[in-house]
């Protein structure tokens, strides 16, 4: 998924992965999977109807990255439970214009667009914010959100707060 094509295409509807797949007898491998969660289901499904076989891989090194793709994939976790019990119809994405400028997660619905950043800091770094910003240019009616372990406040439109604030109250986020 290093080809920005794919990603796009991959974000914006999962199951164009099965168009992919010319030989559903060999093993196939994801690479960064991690930038679409929501490809897992998709990947699921391919199990279960034609028997492939997946190698899923992710960039992640450090135990920060660990952490902190374990943070992103508890607010994707949270969000989809709630969309899913309340009935939202949210639909699950993220954005990318480029390798550094990315969401990691856009839902969108008639509930409106939601972006939301997940970061596992407790301080706001030059360029953490390049993401929601530029999305934010694109679609300035979005909800966006920077989630960390910090303080909350409010930077150019984006609004940002602590994980735990955000996880508490994600229905109110979600479709104020």
């Amino acid at each position: 998924m290093l080809h920005a094509r794919t990603f796009n295409e991959l974000s914006a509807d999962p199951s164009r992965l099965e168009s992919k797949i010319k030989n559903s007898d060999v093993w196939i491998i994801i690479d960064e999977i991690q930038k679409i969660p929501i490809l897992l289901d998709e990947v699921h499904r391919l199990i279960k109807k034609q028997s492939c076989k997946f190698i899923l891989q992710g960039l992640l090194d450090s135990p920060q990255e660990i952490d902190g793709f374990s943070l992103e994939t508890l607010v994707f976790q949270e969000c989809r439970a709630i969309n899913e019990y309340k009935k939202l119809n949210f639909q699950f994405y993220s954005w990318s214009v480029s390798e550094r400028t990315d969401v990691d997660l856009v839902l969108y619905g008639k509930n409106g667009l939601v972006a939301i950043e997940v970061k596992r800091t407790n301080r706001l770094r030059g360029g953490e914010l390049d993401g929601l910003k530029a999305f934010k240019d694109t679609y300035p009616m979005a909800r966006t959100f920077f989630l960390y372990q910090g303080e909350e406040r409010t930077v150019e439109g984006i609004s940002i707060l602590p994980v735990d604030e955000f996880l508490k109250n994600k229905i109110k986020y979600l479709i104020s």
